[in-house]
């Protein structure tokens, strides 16, 4: 019996999840995005990033920006703060953003 409960238990917050992707998806279309990109403006690999930025120092910033196409993975966030995982055909990268340094957009 608890097994059964359990079942309907992960099949309603399946389906939660997948109403509230949907909303998402709608807000983006109404929004006049397109939710599934033919195309993304690819500049770097998470790779090559790693690679180049490997004796950059902990907490030292650089004035360089990369644009990079991948899959998020993973998202958790504490408060102000998010960690953001982003998976390319190379490698992850894990982002970590602050409500402080973000714009309104």
């Amino acid at each position: 019996m608890a097994e059964n409960q359990n079942a309907a238990d992960q099949a309603s917050t399946l389906n939660d999840e997948r109403a509230t992707r949907l909303v998402k998806r709608a807000a983006l279309f109404e929004a006049g995005q397109n939710p599934y990109p033919e195309h993304s403006e690819l500049e770097d690999y998470v790779a090559d990033i790693e690679a180049k930025y490997a004796d950059l120092a902990d907490g030292e910033d650089t004035e360089d920006v990369v644009k990079i196409a991948g899959r998020v993975v993973a998202k958790r966030g504490q408060g102000k703060i998010m960690f953001i995982v982003v998976r390319d055909a190379t490698a992850e990268i894990q982002l970590f953003c602050r409500i402080n340094d973000m714009d309104e957009a």
